[in-house]
């Protein structure tokens, strides 16, 4: 059901996908809707009044989509992309009763809804007795050591949590990881690390990736379309980090 007040663009109600919204109009009345869009597609509505009633879409920036009046079911169908759409119907005819219902197909192209970069200093040392040769330094989390490499773990907390799946039947959230590295050497260095994902107490199997990195140069590894089914999910990076090199920082993005 529609929900007062709704009158303002300000307290635009939000249209959920898949789902139907009843409303009443009257006494000059006008009610907003707001609709997220979580990555590019196609926006669907369908809006059915029981007499004329006037409506107007536009996008968050107040561009309009589409304006004018109707008194039967009419279908719209908008090329969109990422962001706040909004919906206003007006009272023409005095008391109209309507219902709108909202769909939404993705093209498959994935939109970022949150990018976060932590410091290498967020990285500690397995074996707490080798905890002075980790150091922070201008170049990044550093392992001061000349011949022996450390084991160190990098904890990564699930990033979607602030993004209601309420407003998206789209159940497939991803992200994508990137740790990068310096070589403070005249050697190469071989960075391994393993990635792992728990949810609760259970953890999922171990994913390794490796890089060369040249002297005196930097590397990256990655991690991409990570199925992120929830926000419980974390990851822990885990990586034997070689003498003279450092972790600069570990980049995390969040996709619909």
């Amino acid at each position: 059901m529609e929900l007062e007040p709704n009158n303002l663009l300000s307290n635009a109600q939000p249209l959920n996908f898949g789902k139907t919204i009843s409303g009443v109009l009257a006494g000059g009345d006008v009610d907003f809707f707001n609709v997220f869009i979580p990555r590019s597609g196609i926006l669907t509505l369908t809006i059915t009044p029981d007499t004329r009633i006037q409506h107007r879409i536009t996008n968050f920036n107040g561009s309009e989509l589409s304006a004018f009046q109707f008194d039967e079911s009419k279908v719209f169908n908008f090329q969109v992309t990422a962001q706040n759409y909004y919906v206003g119907l007006y009272e023409v005819q005095g008391r109209a009763d309507y219902e709108i219902l909202t769909e939404f197909q993705s093209d498959g192209t994935y939109t970022p809804l949150s990018i976060e970069q932590s410091p290498g200093t967020n990285c500690k040392v397995v074996n707490t007795d080798l905890s002075m040769a980790l150091q922070s330094r201008e170049s990044g989390l550093t392992n001061t050591e000349l011949e022996e490499s450390l084991k160190v773990t990098c904890p990564i907390i699930g990033i979607l949590a602030d993004y209601s799946m309420e407003l998206s039947p789209i159940k497939t959230a991803e992200i994508s990881i990137a740790l990068k590295a310096n070589n403070l050497n005249a050697e190469t260095k071989i960075l391994l690390c393993s990635l792992s994902a728990s949810e609760g107490a259970s953890l999922s199997g171990l994913e390794s990736k490796q890089v060369s990195i040249n002297p005196n140069g930097s590397g990256m590894l990655s991690w991409d379309r990570l199925n992120q089914p929830n926000d419980l999910v974390n990851y822990t990076i885990t990586c034997d980090l070689p003498p003279q090199t450092a972790i600069t920082s570990i980049e995390t993005q969040g996709t619909f």
